[in-house]
């Protein structure tokens, strides 16, 4: 974790945009603001279940889709 922290601290070092790194304050704000649970607890039941069932489908292949079937698929929205 420290080495994390470190890495982290040397990426920002380097950053001149101060408006990007406003964007990355505002994240990290937010993450350290946030009480645990209150993205789950504001979903709803139906939209918990979704999440568990997908989280249940990661590690199964043939529940995957690929990355060229993906691009295939939504060409249209990719200006492709």
């Amino acid at each position: 974790m420290n080495s994390v922290k470190e890495n982290l601290h040397t990426i920002i070092e380097r950053f001149d945009d101060e408006e990007f790194l406003k964007s990355v304050y505002d994240i990290l704000k937010e993450r350290e603001n946030q009480q645990p649970g209150l993205i789950w607890n504001s979903l709803n039941a139906l939209q918990q279940r979704e999440v568990l069932q997908a989280a249940s489908e990661i590690d199964q292949p043939l529940k995957q889709t690929s990355h060229a079937e993906m691009v295939k698929k939504n060409r249209k929205w990719l200006g492709k």
